[in-house]
């Protein structure tokens, strides 16, 4: 009767945990859930094979359905080696040869368990004992045996480790969820230590009947960390160590994932912890996640930002990459393309342009006066030198986006939205400024009325007004 109940309750929980192992199969998206999913069947076998063994009434059909088991139970220690190191992201200690090399043994203990008749390495003795009513197996393990147990326990107190570390590196629910997964592991060697001091029913493996809790509570940290929902590509992306940051966040801001060059990138990630505030990122708080930002600049680097949607719609990837040198290289360029060399102030192709669309104000055309002497006598550094001075003082009256260098000795100036007395009386006081300053050249200059439509006649006017000064004496201007 006992044995029928037993086996009765290991059937229904193999039911529940081969569901789970469905569940778990088509999420297999997430990191470590195929791995969860093996492990589950491999639990199932076990509990299968289990209840089947409890039920049995004579050695032969024991020993037969212990055999069952070992399908599951020899590759226990493999696979959960081999779901930790995926789902902690650890690869130093569970490397592929530590993998091999365990999932060879593993083979080797359900080969030597098939045939343990003949030489007994696996188990030292198989016999028949009643324990509460039922009768079960006795079993005294051999070298092997023991081999293959010690081995499960390592794989269960590295994994306990690893999930460790993970609740400590994670905070709020990730850390919550961390704690269910860490727990979970934690009870199938709890189990055994039990078994191992000889507490509980004799004979009767205990193991079997944790599954389902450790299996449940290990399920709610994996399906239910948002962390780990991520299309392969983008577990790949992650892992591989490119040179472009990349920065993962649940759909309620908090930090997934980051990797190393992210982290060079933001120093304050070194720090941050699974689970934290995105907003909590010093050099990231002035980033408009939500737009899609395409570019932010921190300290004196410059980097180029994209925004990428993941398929379940649970998170977001953002992918950052330093594009200093060639940016800086672009905005050279630009400047080179709009500046002139010479003065540092607009050139006369952009200034023009902006004034084909500017509203209605004074155009002037200023000419320094005598400059050709000037090359003559004391050369063109000098020249270039007085050039440069002249175009500074520009610069302080007027702002960069009024004056240009309209070629040679000339320079220009816009007067947007100003009447002519307005713009004559500004330039009058910048005339007499320029002599204060004593410089070493003065200018003549003529203004003309834009009307904004079209700056050809205003250029001409104001050119023929320049001509008029000049011929009255120089040092003046013509309105």
């Amino acid at each position: 009767m006992q044995a029928a109940t037993l086996g009765g309750i290991l059937l229904i929980s193999s039911i529940v945990l081969f569901v789970l192992a469905l569940f778990s199969f088509f999420r297999r998206r997430i990191a470590g859930a195929l791995s969860f999913t093996f492990l589950l069947l491999a639990m199932d076998i076990h509990l299968v094979g289990y209840a089947f063994e409890l039920m049995s009434q004579t050695k032969i059909e024991m020993v037969s359905w212990l055999r069952f088991e070992y399908i599951g139970i020899a590759f226990f220690p493999f696979l959960i080696l081999l779901f930790a190191s995926q789902y902690i992201d650890e690869k130093k200690i569970a490397n592929r040869w530590v993998k091999t090399m365990i999932f060879a043994m593993n083979f080797i203990t359900f080969l030597l368990v098939v045939t343990n008749d003949q030489h007994y390495l696996y188990y030292q003795s198989m016999d028949v004992v009643e324990s509460y009513g039922m009768q079960v197996l006795l079993l005294s393990r051999g070298i092997w045996g023991n081999m293959q147990h010690l081995i499960g326990v390592l794989t269960l107190v590295y994994a306990i480790i690893g999930m460790a570390k993970k609740v400590n590196r994670s905070v709020g629910t990730y850390k919550t969820r961390a704690r269910c997964m860490s727990i979970g592991m934690m009870i199938p060697l709890f189990v055994y230590l039990i078994y191992a001091a000889g507490i509980g029913p004799i004979a009767i493996d205990l193991a079997p009947f944790s599954y389902v809790l450790m299996s449940v509570l290990i399920g709610i940290g994996l399906f239910q960390f948002d962390i780990l929902l991520m299309t392969p590509v983008t577990y790949q992306m992650i892992f591989e160590s490119i040179d472009e940051g990349v920065l993962v966040v649940d759909r309620n801001g908090l930090i997934i994932r980051a990797n190393d060059s992210v982290k060079r990138f933001f120093s304050s990630l070194m720090t941050a912890k699974g689970g934290s505030e995105i907003a909590s990122v010093k050099e990231l708080m002035s980033f408009d996640f939500e737009a899609g930002q395409s570019q932010i600049e921190v300290g004196s680097r410059i980097f180029d930002a994209k925004r990428i949607q993941t398929d379940n719609e649970r998170g977001t990837i953002y992918v950052f990459k330093d594009v200093t040198i060639a940016e800086i290289s672009k905005r050279k360029l630009e400047i080179m393309a709009t500046v002139d060399p010479l003065t540092g102030i607009q050139n006369r192709r952009v200034f023009m342009e902006k004034l084909e669309n500017a509203p209605s104000g004074v155009f002037s055309i200023l000419d320094l006066d005598y400059f050709k002497e000037i090359n003559d006598r004391q050369g063109h550094q000098e020249g270039d030198r007085i050039l440069r001075i002249f175009a500074q003082s520009l610069r302080e009256y007027y702002s960069f986006q009024q004056v240009c260098r309209y070629g040679g000795e000339e320079f220009a100036i816009f007067y947007p939205n100003e009447t002519l007395k307005v713009a004559h009386q500004s330039l009058e006081e910048f005339r007499l400024f320029c002599m204060e300053k004593k410089m070493g050249v003065t200018f003549s200059a003529g203004m003309a009325e834009y009307l904004s439509s079209g700056i050809n006649p205003a250029i001409l006017k104001a050119d023929q007004k320049l001509y008029r000064a000049k011929e009255a004496g120089r040092n003046r201007i013509q309105v």
